[in-house]
Order: structure tokens, then sequence, then C-alpha cells
């Protein structure tokens, strides 16, 4: 899920590859829907099928990751790619 513009799909699989790895992928400018409004959350949630308590959320902006806890995701940001890690590991250890 990201808060996008026109042309971000194209431009991030292109140079990241992400379509192989994530699906979906949610892009603002084709749901009509921001983070850290609610609906950003509650839209991927539906698409993934997923019940947010069994979601780990991941953002570089502290309001997105406050957007996604308070739909119950746990959420962290991003600092630095060992802290994020880490944080996944122990998530997945629970």
């Amino acid at each position: 899920m990201s808060n996008s513009v026109d042309g971000a799909r194209c431009e991030e699989d292109r140079r990241f590859g992400f379509s192989a790895v994530f699906d979906p992928i949610l892009y603002s400018h084709e749901t009509g829907l921001l983070k850290p409004e609610p609906e950003a959350y509650e839209n991927a949630l539906d698409r993934i099928g997923a019940e947010p308590q069994n979601v780990f959320f991941i953002d570089d902006h502290k309001i997105c990751a406050e957007g996604a806890r308070a739909v119950g995701m746990t959420s962290i940001v991003h600092r630095d790619n060992d802290s994020t890690i880490a944080a996944v590991e122990n998530y997945l250890e629970g």
C-alpha cells in the first residue's frame, strides 16, 4: 500500500520488480484512498482477506504506522534495515 502518483506502478515494477513478490500492490492513485485514513487500511485488509490483528505493517512515516495501529494492526516505523528485520523476526516469533 503506497501513497502514490500516476506512473508509480510501472516505474516501481521496472526498478524493483515488486509485482514478482507482492500481491496485491495497492497504490493510492488507483484506489483513491490515502494513508493514514482508516479506509486505506480497511481496503488493504479486504483485498488480502486478513484480520487486522494478523497483520504486521511497516511504513517510513510515523503517522501512517499510527493509522495502521488505529485499525488494529501491529505496526512499526522503518528507520533502518537492521531494526526493521529484528522487529519482523520478533513479531514472527510471537
